[in-house]
C-alpha cells in the first residue's frame, strides 16, 4: 500500500513540476524564437501606428528604426555576459527611443512616452527577466 501512495505521490509531483514549465520545460529551438520575436516585433509596429496614429510614411521611418535596433540588440543577446548586456541593452533603447521620437510630433511623442511607460509597467509585471537564478514566483 505504502509503495501505491508513493508511486501515486511520485507521479504527481512529476507533473506538476513539468507543467509549471512552459513547453514542459523545453527551451525553443532558434527558429521558433525567431519566429516568436518576429510576431512580438509586428505586433509592437501595429501598436505604434494605432496608439500614435502614425501616416504610412512616418510608420515605416519608425519601423526602419526598430528593425535597426532589434537586430543590434539581437547581436548583443548572442554574446556577453549578463551584467554588461543589461546596461548595454538600456543603452541601446535610449537611443531608440530618441530616434523615434524625432520622427514625431509633439502630440505623438507624448503618447509615445506613455505607451513606453505602459509598456515598461506590463514588462515588470513579468519579472525580472535578467536574474535567473531568483525568479520566485513571478517569472513568465
Amino acid at each position: 500500500m505504502k509503495k501505491v501512495i508513493f508511486a501515486i505521490a511520485a507521479v504527481a509531483l512529476t507533473a506538476s513540476v513539468g507543467m509549471a514549465q512552459p513547453g514542459g520545460g523545453e527551451r525553443m529551438n532558434p527558429e521558433e524564437r525567431q519566429k516568436m520575436m518576429q510576431e512580438r516585433y509586428a505586433k509592437r509596429d501595429a501598436d505604434l501606428r494605432k496608439v500614435l496614429e502614425l501616416s504610412d510614411e512616418v510608420a515605416a521611418k519608425v519601423d526602419s528604426v526598430n528593425r535597426s535596433f532589434d537586430k543590434q540588440q539581437a547581436e548583443l543577446v548572442r554574446g556577453g555576459d549578463r551584467d554588461a548586456l543589461r546596461s548595454k541593452m538600456e543603452a541601446i533603447q535610449q537611443a531608440r527611443t530618441a530616434e523615434v521620437r524625432v520622427l514625431l510630433s509633439e502630440e505623438q511623442a507624448k503618447k509615445y512616452d506613455k505607451w513606453l511607460e505602459e509598456e515598461g509597467a506590463r514588462r515588470g509585471n513579468r519579472g525580472e527577466r535578467g536574474d535567473r537564478g531568483n525568479r520566485g514566483g513571478g517569472g513568465r
